[in-house]
């Protein structure tokens, strides 16, 4: 775990704001109209999303997603936060393009894209009985 967050602290700047969260929250990875997948997240108060599995906590298993491609971080206000971190070949939220480092603000039921990925990633606020990571 401490080579992780070493290797981590290379790559994303937590921001100042960044907080643990108090309740947790989800995505859900669709493809296809499928659930595929549920990724919690839990306790920590950033996730780091990629092709890096020695660097990143949720690992992207598609070509055009970066090494490191983007981050979700938590607010004290208890808003999740999306960060593009200058990924290749962006991030979408709703459909939008977002810009690289720009905080996104998350609210249940918006939509992620990652690269030309055909998975999208559906931010819900986590079932009470989700296991936290």
């Amino acid at each position: 775990a401490e080579l992780k967050l070493r290797a981590q602290a290379e790559r994303f700047r937590v921001p100042e704001w960044c907080t643990v969260p108090t309740a947790g929250a989800c995505l859900e990875v669709m493809k296809e109209g499928i659930l595929k997948e549920l990724l919690v997240l839990g306790m920590h108060p950033h996730y780091l999303f990629g092709r890096d599995k020695l660097v990143c906590d949720f690992y992207i298993q598609h070509r055009t997603a970066s090494r490191v491609h983007l981050a979700l971080a938590h607010h004290a206000s208890q808003q999740w936060f999306l960060i593009d971190l200058g990924s290749g070949l962006g991030t979408s939220v709703n459909g939008q393009q977002v810009r690289g480092y720009h905080p996104v603000a998350l609210r249940p039921g918006d939509t992620v894209r990652i690269g030309h990925s055909s998975r999208s990633y559906v931010f819900r606020e986590a079932p009470e009985d989700a296991r936290r990571r």
